[in-house]
């Protein structure tokens, strides 16, 4: 005697069958996908390779060249004392060494590293750029934070170099970057943040960069900008009804 399936619980295994199938396949292309991916970065990690580094805006504070080479060595010794002195001395792979070339005229480090450790670097260095020019970062937000209390229509230089100074674009879009972050961790998420090449750029402003923020009723905005006799520096201020 044939055993036959009513259609309704026919349909209802089937459905199951299906979603657990389903179920079965996403799993395995998820695992696969998981594992890709955990591959990828312990290449990552283990590969060999050079980068550079700018510390042109650290640099450019620097009044004399010696003063220059003595900030390099100072970043240098730095990254040697915070990451394992053996990612140094010994070989990566064969003949492949950790080291660092200072280079005072384009204001970089070259490192030879893994990629685990170009991952601290990047960190370690990040923190002596904050390091160095936090003082000066602190006089220009409270410069900022004055003029949007005060509700004071007016655009005022922030940073600037000497025109002749080789570094100056460098460092003028590192010390821009530095600051929005800074007054992000102030004010929260810019109303706008973006260069002069975006869609959506402010047709107010000629600069070639813009982050501004809703305050005191206006707007306040800090951006990167090429001024009357002083070159490209970094400008902030605040507008009435933004």
């Amino acid at each position: 005697m044939l055993f036959r399936i009513p259609d309704r619980r026919w349909l209802r295994f089937n459905l199951r069958a299906i979603l657990f199938l389903s179920l079965c396949v996403c799993a395995y292309f998820g695992s696969e996908q998981i594992g890709r991916q955990a591959g990828e970065k312990q290449r990552y990690d283990e590969s060999y390779f050079v980068k550079t580094y700018q510390l042109g805006d650290v640099l450019a504070e620097a009044p004399t060249a010696q003063a220059r080479n003595k900030l390099l060595e100072e970043a240098s010794q730095l990254l040697k004392q915070q990451i394992p002195s053996d990612n140094w001395d010994a070989a990566i792979d064969y003949e492949q060494r950790g080291e660092i070339q200072p280079f005072s005229v384009e204001g970089c480090l070259v490192i030879a590293q893994s990629g685990a450790i170009h991952d601290k670097i990047d960190q370690a260095l990040q923190q002596f750029r904050h390091n160095r020019l936090k003082e000066r970062d602190e006089e220009a937000v409270v410069i900022l934070d004055r003029l949007s209390k005060q509700a004071n229509d007016a655009t005022v230089v922030l940073v600037e170099y000497p025109s002749k100074e080789p570094m100056a674009a460098d460092a003028v879009d590192s010390r821009y970057e530095l600051l929005v972050q800074r007054l992000i961790a102030d004010y929260g998420t810019p109303q706008f943040s973006g260069k002069c090449i975006d869609r959506n750029f402010p047709a107010w402003s000629a600069a070639q960069s813009l982050s501004t923020w809703k305050r005191s009723g206006g707007l306040l905005f800090i951006v990167v900008q090429d001024w009357p006799e002083k070159g490209r520096v970094v400008a902030g201020g605040w507008l009435p009804n933004g």
